[in-house]
């Protein structure tokens, strides 16, 4: 069984950036006064995907394939 896939792409641009964060409904976050995005709580909870955008434009994807794969087939997710 495959648990978790990160996928991660660097230098993404801009333009790229805020469709992501719009489309995803990603929170604006600071730490050190560096801003970056990610996704709420709820959502990782509800959806079982992370999403996080660096200031540097880096971009992280966190995916449990088979937490998904039931989300979507029966409708919740009961592991």
């Amino acid at each position: 069984m495959i648990d978790l896939i990160t996928m991660i792409k660097t230098n993404v641009p801009e333009n790229e950036v805020s469709q992501i964060v719009e489309r995803a409904k990603l929170q604006e976050c600071t730490r050190n006064g560096k801003l970056y995005y990610e996704t709420s709580l709820q959502q990782r909870n509800k959806e079982h995907i992370y999403i996080r955008i660096e200031a540097n434009g880096k971009l992280k994807i966190e995916c449990s394939l088979h937490k998904l794969y039931e989300q979507t087939t029966t409708g919740h997710y009961t592991n």
